[in-house]
């Protein structure tokens, strides 16, 4: 029996020969806030039909935590009103699809993950989309 393999651009340049997309997201870090320790990253990858999928990794989340999120107007320095809520935050990973385009959150924006629905007030982690 014979096997093949193949390395992963050999793979990459079948898939993109097949007319199948690879998805290439824009990475920014989230930065720990209020002595939490919870960093990360939020990465935008552009969906079909002017969709957003926005995936959140955090370390440092409590055991046990559920953190809400939300893309903001305005900068981490001085973030605005909601934008879009994202899937809360649990073991420090959160994917949510939304409705907009990518290029809405590269104008200017800011993801802002909270330490609980009751303390909505107090951020932990922030990192500013450019």
């Amino acid at each position: 029996m014979s096997r093949t393999f193949l390395s992963s651009a050999a793979a990459a340049a079948v898939i993109a020969t097949a007319g199948i997309a690879l998805a290439a997201g824009s990475v920014y870090k989230l930065n720990a806030l209020g002595g939490s320790g919870q960093h990360g990253t939020v990465t935008l990858i552009a969906g079909p039909s002017d969709t957003t999928e926005v995936a959140i990794k955090l370390t440092g989340e409590p055991a046990g935590a559920v953190e809400p999120a939300h893309i903001h107007t305005g900068t981490c320095r001085t973030p605005g009103a909601v934008m879009y809520p994202l899937i809360d935050v649990v073991s420090g990973k959160s994917v949510t699809m939304v409705s907009a385009p990518i290029r809405t959150f590269k104008a200017g924006a800011s993801v802002n993950v909270h330490q609980s629905a009751a303390k909505r007030n107090i951020y932990v982690s922030c990192g500013n989309i450019k």
